[in-house]
């Protein structure tokens, strides 16, 4: 019977280019939980925190073997703070260990970003301070930290991934979202990776 794989996350998992890749480097089924604009945090611009939605993969019939979280980007763009999103990212791993606790749960953190501030000046540029005067690495910190809480495994592509404000116009659509190509990629890092941890 072939495994199973939730696919849990922000707009890059709702637009999904790595998930082929996934399922076919893996042979597991994948589902996908994407939530755009979603943010581990409590998020004041009319978008979502994940914590109100992750117990979506409850309703499922079908019981995961491999968890993936990737997010984190929207709790710096939208300027969330780092208390809501470690008390939060900390429920949401609670929940789900609780409804699996035999899950393999792998966190992954943000990709480097780079936004033109000037055409969309709603969001921020990923080597730049949000309004509140924090990096994206500040919450990248932050996940990494909760996730060793519950020690947990990390695939830290903010640090892997070698995209800088001067190369991400190669690697994503607008900055932050990964290209189709650049998707493929991704998956493969992040089938290695759930190979890996998964008994």
């Amino acid at each position: 019977m072939r495994k199973i794989w939730f696919a849990f996350g922000d707009s890059i998992t709702d637009m999904g280019y790595y998930i082929d890749t996934v399922v076919e480097d893996t042979r597991y089924e994948g589902v996908k939980f994407g939530y755009s604009g979603y943010s581990y945090g409590v998020d004041h611009t009319g978008f979502g925190s994940l914590k109100d939605v992750y117990t979506d993969m409850f309703r499922s019939e079908q019981k995961p073997d491999a968890i993936t979280i990737w997010a984190g980007t929207n709790d710096f763009g939208h300027s969330g703070t780092l208390e809501s999103m470690r008390e939060n990212m900390g429920e949401i791993i609670e929940g789900i260990q609780y409804q699996y606790p035999d899950v393999c749960l792998l966190i992954i953190t943000p990709i480097k970003r780079n936004y033109d501030v000037q055409d969309n000046p709603g969001e921020t540029t990923g080597m730049g301070p949000n309004s509140l005067g924090l990096y994206l690495g500040d919450y990248v910190h932050v996940i990494k930290e909760v996730a060793r809480k519950y020690a947990l495994p990390i695939l830290d592509l903010y640090t892997l991934e070698k995209i800088n404000m001067n190369n991400a116009h190669e690697y994503t659509l607008d900055g932050l979202h990964p290209t189709p190509e650049y998707g493929i990629h991704l998956g493969h890092t992040i089938a290695e990776a759930i190979t890996l941890h998964v008994l």
